[in-house]
């Protein structure tokens, strides 16, 4: 409040903040012709610089608007893949999306890069919003007369409308983004895609699939979330900490149960110990954990890169894979969200993760409906 009071626009990292005094600061900031990007926002990026969590990126006609700190970061790599730049990326925290709080800031970042003669594609991006927020957000992008992307992951599909075009998952808005940037047709670039996955959900890994449960251990909140949300075609139920559905949530999210996600980056797990992003320590246990019971037959991990994230973030889990007392070891899938410019160096990355023998994919998308649909075959 008291850098609002001085005329700062404000990006809140902090979590643990009351939901009263979110709203209490936003509608401040919003008064004030300011923003709040946050509480709880772990990734951001103006003028194609990077705060806190953010990867290596190209700068470009995208701006982004964003409820979710690792949704953010898979677009903007998978956009960097493809050799299309974001100016802007607008965190706002998870709960602003929520009815309470009424999208403020989200709202804002909308009418801000509207504003932006450099920006001619913005892009929508949370877990689905409240339903009247949800409809806020829709008028507002119609408004800017701008081509917009949006994707609530989850949400019900949607046709898409005049300058609005819908898309229910990550990489899916990077490919549409990409098309709309490029001046292709979008729905030849979302044909190839949806080919590209079922080429994918009929490949088979070399070895016997052993046991019948996929174990997600996540260190992003909206990998896990979109990887839940794109393994439910396949395998059903999801358990986790995070679930889709709240009767899914698991009593004790160290004790897994059947198929089952977590998202190690949820408030149980931070408190007292750094993010799993940022130490993997913790989450490597649980891969060492999980793999050795006989029930998992498919172990599903991410693993982010860029600024802020641990040095060398493959380590910890290869020496836990190596380490697994298992005679015959579960297949590991994983996907890693980086680009070639990170600082911890993604063919190096992938490079230990295949060597420990895990299959790594192009997306998180990919990954987790490899996971599912390996599982899926072998129970019919």
């Amino acid at each position: 409040m008291k850098a609002l009071k001085n005329g700062l626009n404000v990006m809140l990292y902090s979590d643990n903040v009351t939901i009263e005094d979110e709203i209490e600061l936003k509608r401040f900031a919003e008064n004030n012709d300011l923003i709040v990007m946050g509480p709880d926002c772990g990734t951001a990026v103006i003028n194609g610089k990077g705060l806190a969590f953010s990867n290596v990126c190209p700068t470009g006609p995208v701006g982004i608007v964003a409820a979710s700190g690792t949704g953010l970061q898979e677009v903007m790599v998978q956009l960097c893949r493809r050799d299309v730049g974001v100016k802007h990326g607008i965190g706002t925290g998870g709960r602003d999306v929520k009815k309470s709080v009424g999208g403020i800031s989200f709202l804002r970042g909308i009418r801000e890069l509207a504003k932006d003669p450099d920006i001619s594609l913005i892009v929508a991006i949370g877990k689905p919003p409240a339903p009247e927020v949800r409809e806020k957000i829709l008028a507002c992008l119609k408004e800017t007369q701008k081509k917009s992307v949006i994707c609530f992951m989850g949400d019900d599909p949607r046709k898409d409308e005049d300058e609005l075009f819908y898309t229910t998952e990550l990489e899916e808005c990077a490919v549409v983004a990409e098309a709309l940037i490029k001046g292709r047709d979008v729905s030849m670039a979302r044909d190839k895609l949806k080919a590209e996955y079922v080429k994918l959900a009929g490949k088979r890994p070399a070895g016997v699939v052993h046991g019948k449960y996929v174990r997600g251990l996540f260190t992003g909140g909206t990998l896990c979330y979109e990887a839940q949300y794109i393994a439910q075609a396949h395998i059903n139920p999801i358990y986790g900490n995070a679930p889709l559905r709240e009767d899914l949530k698991l009593e004790n999210s160290l004790k897994p149960v059947g198929h089952s996600f977590i998202d190690y980056g949820e408030d149980e797990f931070t408190q007292g110990r750094l993010h799993p992003m940022i130490d993997p320590s913790f989450r490597a246990e649980q891969v060492k954990q999980q793999s050795e019971d006989r029930s998992v037959a498919v172990i599903l991990f991410d693993v982010v890169l860029g600024y802020g994230s641990a040095d060398n973030p493959s380590f910890d889990v290869v020496e836990a894979i190596k380490s697994v007392n298992r005679e015959t070891k579960p297949i590991y899938i994983a996907y890693v969200c980086g680009t070639d410019g990170d600082p911890q160096d993604l063919g190096r990355q992938r490079a230990l993760l295949e060597e420990a023998g895990v299959i790594v994919c192009e997306s998180n998308a990919r990954a987790a409906l490899l996971a599912a649909s390996l599982v899926s075959r072998k129970e019919r």
